[in-house]
C-alpha cells in the first residue's frame, strides 16, 4: 500500500449515498468529516441528498427498462 492511499485513507471518515432529485444522478462520495457534496455534476443543483453509508453496508442500484429506479442496502459479513 503506497503512502499517498494510506494518507488519503486516513483523511477519509465517511462514505455517502449521494442522489440529486432533480436528474437523479448518484453515486458514491467519499468524504472527510462534516464535508458536503457541493453541487449535482449533470443538472448544477446544490440541492443533493445524503445517506450515510457504513463500513459494513453495500448498496446496489438498479435501474428498469421504464426508468424506475430501486435502491438495496445490505449489511457486510
Amino acid at each position: 500500500m503506497s503512502q499517498q492511499f494510506r494518507e488519503y485513507e486516513q483523511k477519509v471518515r465517511k462514505a455517502s449515498f449521494v442522489l440529486c432529485p432533480s436528474c437523479y444522478w448518484c453515486a458514491t462520495y467519499f468524504a472527510t468529516v462534516d464535508d458536503k457534496f457541493p453541487e449535482c455534476p449533470v443538472c448544477r443543483s446544490v440541492v443533493i441528498d445524503s445517506i450515510p453509508i457504513s463500513e459494513s453496508e453495500f448498496y446496489h442500484v438498479n435501474i428498469t427498462g421504464n426508468g424506475n429506479v430501486e435502491l438495496r442496502f445490505r449489511r457486510g459479513a
